[in-house]
């Protein structure tokens, strides 16, 4: 399980390539990493006529890179919730990622497009089964001008 969670991560290294660490990299390392090890571990498993396990309870895949890389931040992904005002407007920004990894919020409203009407309002809102989180850029990137829309 462990090679082909690191044959997964080399492969999604890769298509990220220079855009790494960037919206788009980042985005492009998450897609192609959970479809590579999801591809590679089912077709493993299938070889093998039942499952693939590492010890008592194999870890996911994400959780294998969490492990093996604590220091490389959250893996995991924002789902943006479309609702009839419209759903994600544009890619998600880095620090969406960390923040909401901080509150183990893993859905949002994108209220971005509602940003020129409101200024305050918060850019990202978690829906209420997941607490009364929102999300606000960093002042840093905000004094950078760089809102990731």
């Amino acid at each position: 399980m462990s090679i082909l969670v690191q044959v997964a991560f080399k492969g999604a290294i890769e298509a990220a390539g220079d855009q790494i660490g960037s919206d788009i990299g980042n985005a492009a390392f998450i897609e192609t990493f959970g479809f590579l090890a999801d591809a590679l571990i089912t077709e493993v498993t299938a070889r093998q006529g039942g499952t693939i396990t590492s010890g008592p309870q194999a870890a996911s895949p994400v959780e294998q890179i969490q492990q093996a890389f604590p220091g490389a931040g959250p893996m995991n992904q924002v789902e943006v919730i479309t609702t009839k005002f419209g759903g994600q407007q544009g890619p998600l920004p880095d620090w969406l990622f960390h923040q909401a990894a901080a509150k183990g919020v893993t859905k949002v409203f994108d209220n971005r497009a509602n940003l020129q009407r409101n200024p305050k309002s918060p850019w990202f809102k978690a829906p209420k089964d997941q607490g009364d989180h929102a999300f606000w850029p960093p002042k840093e990137v905000v004094a950078a001008g760089n809102y990731g829309r």
